[in-house]
């Protein structure tokens, strides 16, 4: 489990992204798939993977 002052850490290395983007991708980087961030975040897999190509 990833603690607070390490999610902190990491939020600080990605200043570029939207809140939204950084959710997904700490999602995404635990092994995630679209489909579940989609239901996680309340939002459709179209976003997610999105915010994904955006990341990318």
């Amino acid at each position: 489990m990833l603690n607070l002052e390490a999610f902190w850490k990491l939020r600080l290395m990605f200043p570029e992204l939207t809140e939204s983007q950084f959710q997904v991708l700490m999602y995404y980087a635990f092994g995630s798939d679209s489909e579940s961030i989609a239901d996680i975040l309340k939002c459709s897999k179209n976003a997610v993977k999105l915010s994904l190509r955006k990341i990318k």
